[in-house]
């Protein structure tokens, strides 16, 4: 059988920004595979923000335009603008319009397994709205504020939807932010069913020394866990960034769970690490992704 076709976002000199089907072996544009057109500004200034359901499917793409600011360490933090987004049945090669209930950055987005919903978090200079869309009907099914811009969005078998991320410090960018939180929402009315702070977690960005210094000498600190949410949608797995650990979050059974890990070691090992010292060196930025 041939291979399927590869989706491409690209510019069209004569119907704007395009999604295009391409053969993979011609090149060309599949069969009956004409490009779609969903948008005319050339001189944007960010790429357009996309998702993907897990079949391949359906296809998300933002139409951006201008941008949306906020501060940031000091000084100021943009991403791209959107009130639209087009809906693309890839199989049925039809695209549908959708516009937002608020114009914003979509920073994070996920389909649910099903492909028949799309959750993003549209994130503005003031706060992060959550957004879910009904794909069928290509309308809005509801919306709901979150007290973080989320590094994660999900959603559970359940149809519930998962958010990870955390609260900006008194001066983002600048002050240390509070720890991380997991919210899990209700799919179909958006209401908080369960959330938990991550306490042990050690994450963020903020200035550490020279705060009020300029900014080539101030000295920074930056951890960043690396999150996934497990198939299925029932645990959220956090691996630190400043230590070997792991932290589960049970979203059935709603509890955490955290354990050091690492390779085995022999008891001279053991020893050997227990009395060695650490070396660091000076930099202007402490921490690790």
């Amino acid at each position: 059988a041939p291979p399927a076709a590869l989706l491409v976002a690209a510019w069209d000199e004569t119907l704007g920004d395009v999604i295009r089907a391409v053969d993979p072996v011609t090149g060309e544009d599949a069969p009956d595979r004409a490009p779609v057109p969903f948008g005319r500004r050339r001189d944007v200034v960010y790429a357009p923000p996309y998702g993907l359901s897990a079949d391949g499917r359906l296809v998300a793409v933002f139409e951006t335009e201008g941008q949306t600011c906020w501060e940031y360490a000091g000084g100021t933090s943009c991403g791209p603008r959107a009130e639209r987004v087009h809906l693309l049945d890839g199989a049925a090669w039809r695209a549908r319009v959708v516009a937002m209930p608020v114009a914003g950055w979509p920073g994070q987005m996920a389909f649910s397994a099903e492909g028949n919903k799309l959750a993003v978090a549209l994130q503005t200079d003031e706060a992060t709205t959550l957004v879910v869309i009904d794909v069928a009907p290509a309308t809005v099914a509801g919306q709901a504020q979150l007290p973080f811009a989320p590094r994660l969005l999900g959603f559970t078998d359940a149809g519930h939807i998962v958010a990870y991320g955390q609260p900006e410090g008194d001066e983002p960018g600048v002050t240390q932010p509070e720890p991380p939180q997991v919210i899990l929402l209700d799919g179909v009315s958006l209401a908080p069913l369960w959330e938990t702070t991550l306490d042990n977690v050690v994450s963020g960005y903020w200035c550490s020394a020279e705060c009020q210094a300029d900014h080539g000498r101030r000295e920074s600190t930056a951890w960043t866990p690396g999150v996934v949410l497990a198939p299925g949608g029932h645990m959220l797995l956090v691996v630190h960034a400043d230590e070997d650990r792991l932290t589960t979050v049970d979203l059935d059974g709603q509890s955490v769970r955290s354990l050091h890990f690492g390779a085995p070691q022999t008891w001279l090992e053991r020893l050997l690490v227990a009395t060695a010292g650490v070396a660091h060196a000076k930099g202007a930025m402490n921490g690790a992704t």
